[in-house]
């Protein structure tokens, strides 16, 4: 459930704080974060008395995908959405594929701190790992910051 919130996350950051903020389209930003609020209300209300705890997570997931595609739909004049979207298979992949291995190394090790650590790393050298492998936007762009910077 992690992964996919965290990419819904990431692309409503985008486009609402660093996209919409900026070309002064609060209302815009507002709008779809409140309708994410009441979707993530409803959300709860079912699935947390279906599902309990999960039925929250789905709940949070479902609301996030809502404020992302509310915004991508609301930049979609302005932004070409498609080469924006062109690149997000290989983030998708790369977290589906961390999400497994770091899901399997959770449930043949016990709770602790140095579990929770090697989980970390494992995963982030998986997600890094992929996204160098796929080529990824975002790595020639780490890069070029890295760069300018020194």
């Amino acid at each position: 459930m992690e992964a996919p919130m965290i990419l819904f996350i990431a692309w409503s950051s985008v486009t609402g704080n660093q996209y919409l903020m900026p070309v002064k389209r609060a209302h815009e930003y507002t709008l779809s974060v409140t309708i994410g609020a009441v979707v993530n209300i409803l959300a709860n209300y079912v699935l947390i008395r279906l599902l309990n705890v999960n039925g929250a997570a789905i709940a949070s997931v479902i609301s996030e995908l809502a404020i992302a595609g509310i915004q991508l739909w609301m930049i979609r004049k302005s932004i070409v959405v498609n080469k924006l979207l062109s690149s997000f298979w290989k983030y998708l992949l790369s977290g589906v594929v961390m999400f497994l291995v770091v899901f399997i190394i959770n449930s043949h090790m016990t709770m602790n701190i140095f579990s929770l650590v090697v989980q970390m790393i494992t995963g982030m050298l998986i997600y890094i790992g992929l996204l160098f492998i796929l080529k990824a936007p975002i790595i020639k762009q780490a890069y070029l910051v890295f760069k300018n910077n020194n």
